[in-house]
């Protein structure tokens, strides 16, 4: 599954992702959300509790992506 971002990226995610509500995060399908703001960050349920991920801690999670934004389109 693919999500297109502005800038021009594209990210390919877990099969079963989706979209919050308004377009800025990535919900995975274990429930957790996948935000881009200044880093890649996962949220484990409650908003205060996240961890930072790097590009490795990515693709240990099947997520590769190629340049940064904030704001996802499903394609």
């Amino acid at each position: 599954m693919k999500f297109n971002y502005q800038l021009t990226g594209t990210i390919d995610v877990p099969e079963g992702s989706r979209l919050n509500a308004i377009g800025t995060a990535i919900i995975l399908p274990d429930g957790k959300t996948l935000r881009l703001w200044e880093a890649w960050e996962r949220h484990l349920g409650d908003e205060d509790d996240h961890a930072d991920l790097s590009y490795a801690d990515l693709v240990e999670i099947g997520i590769h992506y190629d340049t940064l934004s904030t704001a996802f389109e499903e394609t």
